[in-house]
């Protein structure tokens, strides 16, 4: 009875994820993931990579971020998904990355 609410039929505008992660691995390709906005180098928001082209800036290496964001698209299939990488290929984050990350998830 507790878990009710996640059965309920879901009807409006689709929401809007985002994930600030690794970013997402664009070689599985998904309609409802958006171009991924890469801060992990820390040079401020104005200098925000969108990327999905492989190989670039953005790409999930690590395969966290696309596993987790993958997760969430299958609890909300009407979701859409906006990958914010903000954790480099050393698995490591800085503060000033967090902080973009937030700034761009609630723009």
């Amino acid at each position: 009875e507790i878990y009710r609410w996640y059965a309920a039929p879901v009807s409006g505008a689709p929401a809007l994820i985002a994930m600030l992660d690794s970013g997402w691995r664009h070689g599985r390709a998904d309609a409802r993931v958006l171009r991924t906005a890469d801060v992990a180098g820390g040079r401020g928001v104005q200098h925000v990579h969108l990327r999905n082209d492989q190989g670039s800036a953005g790409e999930d290496t690590l395969g966290h971020g696309t596993i987790c964001g993958a997760i969430a698209l299958a609890g909300c299939p009407t979701a859409v998904l906006l990958p914010i990488r903000i954790f480099g290929t050393s698995r490591e984050g800085r503060a000033d990355a967090l902080v973009m990350g937030f700034e761009i998830a609630l723009r």
